[in-house]
């Protein structure tokens, strides 16, 4: 019963939005580097990976907030 103690519902849908596109499991991972052969392909969707959701989540909650103000 703590959580919404922590989190507001706009920080709650942002936090689920950047843990949905956030960076794979450790086998995706491995799949990634087996089939690419390449390291630097590998760190190149890792850092894209991890980029996106970031910007997703903040887009997510800055624009529930001018949605929140503007009523």
């Amino acid at each position: 019963m703590a959580m919404p103690q922590m989190l507001s519902a706009t920080a709650a849908v942002a936090f689920l939005v950047t843990q949905m596109l956030f960076v794979p499991c450790v086998a995706t991972v491995a799949a990634i580097r087996q089939e690419t052969r390449s390291w630097r392909w590998t760190g190149f969707s890792l850092v894209y990976l991890s980029a996106l959701a970031f910007a997703a989540g903040i887009a997510i909650y800055q624009a529930a907030g001018l949605l929140r103000l503007g009523v």
